[in-house]
């Protein structure tokens, strides 16, 4: 399920940068809402997408605990992907931040905020300045990231990632065409549709 999140994720933040695009046009409006909507989306699904990825990879490391759940994720991920220390402690932030973020959104604190600045210049709400599409983006690339690691893994990972690897090939390789689509919209490149 995780390709599926994935595939998600990116077609929802597509849609909030389309809405945010409306948005530096009309300074709010429906387009806020909607780019709101979106990036709520985008945003859990490349959480669910990491959370999946980890369940499938989980059982092919020796056990690693933690305290919280970015952490139990960045050791699991640390292990199977040979991660070097710098880049699991980036891993770890990006990790924390993805799922605060998700988990706000969905066990929100009900207190209200005081008025935030919107990426398009000017004061709105704290969630639809909170969830909105940079956030989207930078959890949609720490995702397609997560899968680029898996897709391309060192010869010393462990044997049994090494396996999964083969084994999710097709999956894998999935991630990596929705990236590479990714990419070829976003420099305004209509690629033609894999059936």
């Amino acid at each position: 399920m995780w390709t599926r999140w994935l595939e998600v994720a990116v077609e929802h933040e597509r849609a909030a940068r389309a809405a945010f695009d409306l948005v530096m046009v009309t300074k709010g409006g429906h387009a806020l809402q909607d780019e709101l909507h979106a990036s709520l989306v985008a945003i859990s699904a490349a959480a669910f997408a990491v959370e999946g990825l980890y369940e499938d990879v989980r059982y092919r490391v020796p056990f690693v605990g933690g305290d919280n759940e970015a952490v139990r994720l960045r050791r699991v991920f640390q292990a199977a992907f040979v991660l070097a220390r710098p880049e699991a402690d980036r891993l770890n932030t990006d990790l924390r931040w993805l799922f605060d973020l998700r988990d706000q959104a969905v066990h929100p604190y009900t207190e209200a905020e005081e008025p935030q600045p919107h990426p398009a210049g000017f004061l709105t709400s704290a969630e639809l300045s909170r969830w909105g599409t940079e956030n989207a983006t930078r959890a949609v690339d720490l995702t397609l990231g997560l899968l680029a690691k898996a897709q391309s893994l060192p010869t010393r990972a462990p044997a049994w990632v090494r396996r999964w690897a083969v084994d999710r090939g097709p999956y894998l390789d999935r991630a990596a065409q929705v990236a590479g689509q990714r990419r070829s919209a976003r420099q305004g490149i209509h690629p033609i549709p894999v059936v």
